[in-house]
């Protein structure tokens, strides 16, 4: 596995095609958070996964979760955790559907 060192003011990511297998699908390290790194990461179906005080890890899984909101059943408790919690994540899920 050849991982990819991605420059932290101008980032190229490589091919999601080259992400390893072992561990599935880190790609690339290094870069920065920048929106733009970020919009074009995404259409590349490529995402950071990032700790602080860690460098920034860039992957492209072979399997995805992918969640169909129109299909989403969220139960009556959960929902109601949710809204206790004030959760914009819920607003956002039942809008969706």
């Amino acid at each position: 596995m050849s991982l990819t060192l991605l420059d932290p003011d101008l980032p190229v990511f490589p091919n999601p095609d080259q992400a390893a297998t072992d561990p599935d699908g880190l790609l690339a390290v290094g870069g920065n958070l920048q929106p733009e790194t970020l919009l074009s990461a995404y259409n590349q179906g490529i995402f950071p996964w990032y700790n602080q005080n860690d460098p920034i890890m860039w992957w492209s899984p072979s399997e995805r979760c992918v969640i169909q909101p129109q299909r989403l059943h969220i139960s009556r408790s959960l929902k109601n955790i949710w809204l206790e919690e004030n959760s914009p994540f819920l607003g956002i899920v039942l809008l969706s559907r």
